[in-house]
């Protein structure tokens, strides 16, 4: 078995719920199905020092998946739910071409 097959082999840990991932819903723009899905929330927040003197955070939510998950036609504008909080896809999906893809998320309000 090569690197790549037993990482390819080792993914499906970090995306079970009872372990590190996140379940999370994932409905297309057109509307339609909404898919349960499961990937690894990030949150981060990113302090902004030279906009002035006072700092300024924003936020900067992604949330990485396996790639073969997404349902088909997925892209920029379709809608997670994460934890009670409503989000879209705000910039083209990163498919790595290793099986993994990250979608940066906006807040819905």
């Amino acid at each position: 078995m090569t690197l790549a097959q037993t990482l390819r082999s080792d993914l499906p840990i970090f995306f079970d719920v009872d372990e590190f991932a996140t379940a999370f819903t994932y409905q297309l723009s057109t509307g339609g199905t909404t898919y349960n899905l499961a990937g690894n929330f990030d949150n981060a927040t990113l302090q902004v020092d030279d906009l002035g003197p006072v700092p300024v955070s924003v936020g900067d939510a992604t949330i990485t998946c396996a790639a073969s998950t997404l349902p088909s036609g997925y892209g920029e504008a379709d809608l997670i739910g994460i934890n009670a909080k409503n989000y879209k896809v705000a910039a083209p999906v990163d498919v790595d071409g290793q099986g993994m893809a990250r979608l940066y998320l906006e807040l819905v309000e």
